[in-house]
């Protein structure tokens, strides 16, 4: 896709690499706030499993058969990173 936007990029339409400019802005924009909203999906998960580790918290967790979560871990295909 890079690829596409760059030989885009070099064609002398004024409009089109505006467009482009605006749309490569809201991709960037909306990276970051994927980035930032995993990164906050893993800090809270953190703080319940750290939670589920302590007593009495451990106990009730057991018998109401409540288990650990997993952080989300982006494959290298989704990650953009």
């Amino acid at each position: 896709m890079l690829e596409l936007i760059e030989k885009i990029k070099g064609q002398p339409n004024v409009e089109l690499n505006r467009t482009l400019t605006l749309l490569l802005e809201q991709l960037r924009f909306t990276e970051n706030r994927i980035r930032h909203s995993r990164r906050r999906y893993n800090e809270q998960v953190t703080l319940f499993n750290a939670k589920l580790r302590v007593f009495p918290r451990n106990l009730l967790a057991r018998m109401l058969g409540t288990q650990s979560l997993t952080l989300f871990q982006a494959n290298s295909d989704t990650s953009g990173e």
